[in-house]
């Protein structure tokens, strides 16, 4: 029941995002337009909270997003390689330009890498890492669709990190590595955020 309480919080918490996440696409739209070509520069490019500024649509306190830009005109898949967050809840779910949910991904739902372990699921092992395929085609591990947009939204989100933890529930941001049509690739790095992310020295980067 707790679980299904926390995900039924979690689709709410979609639908409040949405307005805040039209609002932020019209606002950015035209400077995308312009420099779709080199979308995005940098990973993360907003971080909301519900707190200061970032208190738009009465988002869940207890939460934090981390949202992410992509013209999939350019950019055919993303990958994300990170650490399952040590929080109650995390996931991943991309949007269409204009603020409609296409698709997610729980944190139960996420396959580990090999030699690796979900600790949201029973049985664990020392390491905690993750791939995440966003965009490309269906079938690959932990798949998650962009939906029929040129300007896709990937947002993260964690959800009341473990006690002691800061919001960013003692992990990384997710190493983001962009994919063009060739298959070329492209590592990016994290955008600068409002918050401390000095711990950002241990994160895993994968290789261009």
């Amino acid at each position: 029941m707790p679980r299904l309480q926390w995900q039924s919080k979690v689709l709410l918490g979609t639908l409040r995002i949405r307005w805040a996440l039209s609002v932020f696409a019209l606002l950015s739209l035209s400077r995308v337009n312009a420099s779709a070509q080199s979308l995005p520069s940098c990973s993360w490019r907003l971080e909301t909270d519900g707190s200061g500024i970032t208190n738009v649509a009465y988002p869940d306190t207890d939460a934090t997003y981390w949202t992410m830009p992509v013209d999939t005109t350019q950019w055919k898949r993303v990958i994300l390689q990170g650490q399952y967050a040590q929080s109650r809840f995390f996931s991943f779910t991309t949007y269409v330009a204009q603020g409609s949910a296409v698709d997610a991904i729980l944190d139960i739902n996420i396959d580990p890498d090999a030699g690796s372990s979900n600790p949201f699921r029973r049985g664990s092992s020392e390491q905690h890492n993750y791939t995440v395929n966003v965009g490309g085609p269906n079938g690959q591990t932990n798949h998650v669709n962009f939906g029929n947009t040129t300007l896709a939204w990937i947002i993260y989100r964690i959800y009341v990190a473990n006690r002691g933890l800061n919001r960013m529930a003692g992990v990384p941001l997710p190493a983001v590595t962009l994919v063009d049509a060739n298959g070329g690739r492209h590592s990016i790095a994290p955008c600068g955020t409002p918050r401390d992310q000095q711990n950002h020295s241990a994160d895993r980067r994968p290789s261009c």
